[in-house]
């Protein structure tokens, strides 16, 4: 296959799009002399795309810091 060819059928699989999730994790453990502290941050997102208009029908987006919810936000 020819790179012109592999471009082509991604561009062809992008525009059938319709749905994007995605999961994201991440933990930092900070050490300073005697002390250390652990966070745990995650992301969790989703968009729903309309083919025809190529735009994001629907998305949502929470992230999460230790547990605790610190943004939830809807489009």
């Amino acid at each position: 296959m020819s790179k012109e060819e592999l471009i082509e059928q991604i561009i062809e699989k992008n525009n059938k799009v319709q749905y994007v999730e995605i999961k994201n994790d991440l933990e930092t453990d900070i050490h300073s002399g005697f002390t250390s502290q652990m966070t745990k941050q995650e992301l969790e997102g989703n968009a729903e795309y309309d083919l025809k208009t190529k735009q994001i029908k629907e998305g949502k987006v929470r992230i999460k810091s230790n547990g605790s919810v610190k943004s939830d936000v809807t489009v």
